[in-house]
């Protein structure tokens, strides 16, 4: 078997560090984003939610100059702004787990 260096084994113990907690800020990421979403639908629905821009088009409620621009870009935009956040963070949980193994491997090949 092969022994780890004193560099190698600090590198091994701090990612091991990096991936325990990567579970928390994983989930504080996406209570962020979901925060977030939440916050916008409540109080600036134009900017996310394309049903209550439907309702204010038919009230006529809405400027021209603003409703050219953001009728229907706007909550698309945001919507798909969230879910590549949301790919973000699952792509990296996918990487964290794959990680995970990866070490516990080594450790069990340093023994």
């Amino acid at each position: 078997m092969t022994v780890l260096s004193e560099s190698e084994a600090e590198f091994i113990d701090r990612r091991s560090r990096l991936i325990r907690l990567w579970p928390y800020a994983g989930a504080a990421s996406l209570v962020v984003i979901a925060s977030l979403a939440g916050y916008l639908l409540v109080f600036r629905p134009l900017l996310i939610n394309p049903f209550y821009v439907l309702q204010q088009v038919e009230a006529d409620s809405i400027p021209d100059a603003t409703l050219l621009l953001m009728a229907a870009i706007t909550p698309l935009a945001i919507l798909c702004s969230l879910l590549v956040l949301l790919a973000v963070i699952a792509l990296a949980f996918a990487g964290f787990a794959n990680e995970r193994k990866l070490i516990t491997l080594i450790k069990k090949l340093a023994e």
